[in-house]
């Protein structure tokens, strides 16, 4: 059986991608980072939202609309967010299989070994023998 010793990881890092997962003793610290760039970025986006209401005409190919660049800013805000949680939930599906196959194998080593010692315990026990001994010639003369 697989004992993990040092600190227990939280319910909350057991969703979280590797590069994401905070162990007990960078939790604060790591989440007061983030805040620190995050706000600064979401306040700007949200004032440029509110200065920018006036309606643009813009075009994409031969597509035409009517919006604000404020709405536009927090759209493609909203869809670049997307594409980032799309993209990193790909890549921890494949680091979640990996780990479901490291799992299986820890068990099925764990499993071997137990059938191993198993298997000795079984065994009867006997003392080790003397090495036997090595008949020595003389030297020639």
């Amino acid at each position: 059986m697989l004992q993990v010793t040092g600190p227990q990881q939280s319910d909350a890092n057991l969703h979280r991608p590797h590069f994401l997962a905070l162990s007990p003793s960078q939790g604060y610290e790591a989440s007061m980072i983030r805040l620190i760039l995050i706000v600064p970025f979401l306040l700007a986006l949200v004032f440029f939202a509110a200065s920018n209401q006036e309606s643009t005409q813009m075009w994409l190919l031969a597509y035409g609309w009517s919006c604000s660049i404020g709405v536009l800013a927090l759209l493609v805000a909203a869809v670049s967010f997307l594409l980032g949680a799309f993209s990193v939930w790909i890549v921890e599906l494949g680091q979640r299989r990996r780990a479901r196959r490291a799992e299986a194998k820890v068990r099925e080593l764990e499993a071997t070994l137990a059938a191993q010692e198993a298997q000795l315990r079984a065994q009867p026990h006997s003392p080790p023998s003397a090495p036997a001994a090595v008949p020595t010639m003389p030297p020639p003369l």
